[in-house]
């Protein structure tokens, strides 16, 4: 990768300017405001058992398509398995922004959405017809969860399970500029190593919904002793730190790490989906997902007339950085919005996109030193950056 192009990229954020540059805002008082910040608290609550339900019932959905593929494998079953996959990343996706500090999906995280898939690891790549998991039957001889966990190991760069790992089966190696993988439904019925291959697609899409379901449990109203009863029992400021943590984490790092690799590398093996082309959907939903964390919104969940969303707490503090905040989420969806061809190609040096995921990287930037601001002035303890 080249260090010139990482820091120019690195710096995008340092150079546009906000409102939020400016003086510190006073911090409200909790007293007073007590009411609103209680509040506040439960519908993050209520967001985060919305958003992880959603989440898990969209990857069981998934593993319910993969079984019917593997069942029948044809055109028809493996792009309606592409379709629930797709529908499974983006509701994952926008669960992002709930990851603050010390919730529990950060212990499963690293199974669920790990990036990137080194695809040899797998299986078949061009040019290495019997390499990977699928082909190795004296390193890994049986295809089980326990022998896929141990497997698993990201920052060794050995992502062997989760949605990119199962990307890869289904799409295959993408190989083109203008179109994704091409994995054809008879790689699980008569090319080499399509037993063990179909083992691992069916393992890895069970694996999914088993983490997503304990993240369900961990936030669910009625389960005894989870973590939403431990969050909800936390003092306001540690509450509140834990949601601006995940939050501000998602800006700083996550979704500007999504955008920022490929972009310095130019490479389409370090887009968030490299092998479906649908990093923009990724990126889109995760934005998404950052806005109805702060607006108390959730998938199959009603909004009270009565709730105070985070977006209304901020605007005690400061309405002119809530207003800011909300057009800066807008913006970046918009500069995203004209964008349909695939990413392989707006990531190029000079491609009219590639200035659109620029602006959002900046925004992204923006966006995180805002939410420290104001939500230091809130009660939440972060530093410059969380």
């Amino acid at each position: 990768m080249n260090r010139r192009t990482w820091l120019q990229l690195s710096s995008l954020g340092t150079v546009a300017s906000f409102t939020g540059c400016g003086s510190k805002v006073p911090e409200i008082d909790q007293k007073t405001y007590a009411a609103e910040i209680s509040a506040v608290i439960k519908q993050h609550a209520e967001v985060c058992s919305a958003a992880y339900r959603s989440a898990w019932q969209k990857a069981d959905i998934l593993r319910a398509k993969a079984d019917v593929f593997l069942a029948k494998p044809s055109s028809a079953t493996h792009a309606t398995l592409k379709d629930a996959w797709l529908a499974a990343h983006n509701a994952y996706m926008e669960t992002e922004g709930l990851r603050g500090l010390g919730t529990p999906a950060n212990g499963v995280h690293s199974n669920i959405a790990s990036w990137p898939v080194v695809p040899a690891a797998l299986d078949t790549v061009p040019g290495n017809l019997k390499t990977g998991i699928v082909h190795d039957v004296q390193g890994v001889p049986s295809i089980d969860a326990e022998s896929i966990r141990q497997a698993h190991q990201p920052r060794e760069n050995k992502v062997v399970q989760g949605f990119h790992a199962i990307e890869f089966l289904i799409y295959g190696v993408d190989q083109y500029d203008d179109a994704p993988g091409t994995r054809v439904y008879a790689d699980y019925t008569a090319v080499v190593g399509f037993q063990r291959r179909r083992k691992l697609l069916s393992l890895l899409t069970q694996l999914v919904p088993i983490d997503l379901a304990a993240m369900n449990r961990a936030w669910h109203p009625s389960e005894q002793g989870n973590y939403r009863a431990q969050f909800m029992a936390k003092d306001s400021k540690s509450a509140l730190t834990t949601i601006f943590t995940g939050l501000v984490t998602v800006c700083n790092n996550g979704l500007s790490g999504a955008l920022l690799r490929p972009l310095a590398s130019g490479d389409k093996k370090d887009e968030i989906c490299q092998f479906s082309d649908t990093s923009l959907d990724a990126i889109r939903h995760a934005i998404i997902g950052l806005q109805k964390t702060l607006t108390g919104i959730a998938p199959g969940r009603v909004v009270e007339a009565d709730e105070v969303p985070l977006l209304g707490l901020i605007a005690k503090a400061d309405a002119s950085i809530a207003k800011e905040i909300e057009s800066g989420f807008e913006q970046m969806i918009a500069r995203l919005q004209p964008l349909s061809q695939p990413f392989d190609q707006l990531i190029k040096p000079g491609h009219s996109g590639r200035k659109a995921l620029e602006e959002v990287v900046a925004g992204l930037s923006d966006q995180a030193k805002l939410l420290v601001k104001v939500g230091k002035a809130v009660g939440a303890k972060l530093g410059s950056s969380a």
